[in-house]
């Protein structure tokens, strides 16, 4: 693979995942995670009866964030973001369109990557860049991608993966919290996708911290996610800012302005006029 290809694919991982975490809600009362470095210990041994079932521990976080009655008012999501690529002096600026039940429009603009598209039509999974052109997405990337546009996929996670298993107890910073370990559904025979870590404050069921393996022709990319700045919208609490480890590099997502259930276009999460083309 060409590097400037490579790039692009291990780009991608990165910028979906990050928007990806900014807009799913997670709900954490600690609002200091991107000033301090997080520490995580070994899982303490606990046997099976000391430890609830990873739904329960699903459903707790769920009813904490604000309550499955509030989720089902919210119809769709426009959100103003930043992604920061610490010491690389870049930053992007992103506007992002979601709605149920996995359809997303992003687009990402920065005087160093020029304008970035990217998009769900609830099928398909694209993006447009000056310097790749329209891609519509197959394979592992396809899964991907329709995985981490679905509307609120934590509080409705039994759609995408096939369990949620609590394996232990762990500290992250001071909070002693449950490990949840969500199995992934297969989207088809070509999806690779890894299980997924969460851990919730074992107090209040809060997410401190997200563990994932994003595999794409890049290979695979360890990811850690830390949210922080959390507050309420529309009844439910929101991260506003997320701090993303992945290939050695720190990147910071923040959210600047969210509205829920506006007005949008019948077109609005249409692809260009270039990529329906590939799409035909």
């Amino acid at each position: 693979m060409k590097t400037n290809q490579l790039r692009q694919k291990l780009e991608f991982a990165s910028l979906l995942f990050a928007v990806a975490a900014v807009t799913v809600v997670w709900t954490c009362e600690n609002s200091t995670a991107q000033a301090q470095e997080t520490k995580t210990e070994q899982p303490k041994p606990a046997s099976a009866q000391d430890l609830p079932s990873g739904e329960e521990v699903m459903a707790s976080h769920i009813k904490m964030t604000g309550g499955l009655d509030a989720y089902e008012k919210i119809k769709n999501r426009v959100s103003d973001s930043t992604l920061e690529i610490v010491g690389a002096g870049i930053t992007l600026d992103i506007k992002t369109y979601a709605a149920r039940p996995n359809k997303l429009l992003m687009n990402l603009d920065s005087k160093v990557t020029g304008k970035i598209e990217k998009g769900c039509t609830g099928k398909e999974f694209w993006e447009n860049t000056l310097t790749g052109g329209p891609v519509v997405h197959e394979g592992q990337e396809k899964a991907m991608g329709l995985r981490e546009s679905t509307f609120e996929r934590f509080v409705y996670w039994q759609k995408l993966y096939e369990s949620a298993k609590c394996v232990g107890l762990t500290k992250v910073d001071d909070a002693e919290c449950y490990e949840v370990v969500l199995t992934p559904k297969k989207m088809d025979d070509s999806d690779k996708s890894k299980p997924m870590s969460l851990f919730l404050d074992k107090k209040d069921y809060l997410i401190k911290k997200i563990e994932t393996v994003l595999e794409s022709e890049a290979g695979s990319i360890p990811v850690t996610a830390y949210p922080g700045d959390y507050k309420k919208v529309d009844g439910i609490m929101m991260a506003h800012k997320v701090r993303i480890e992945m290939l050695g590099q720190k990147r910071v997502a923040t959210v600047k302005s969210v509205e829920h259930n506006v007005d949008l276009p019948e077109d609005q999460f249409d692809p260009p006029a270039d990529v329906k083309k590939l799409i035909k």
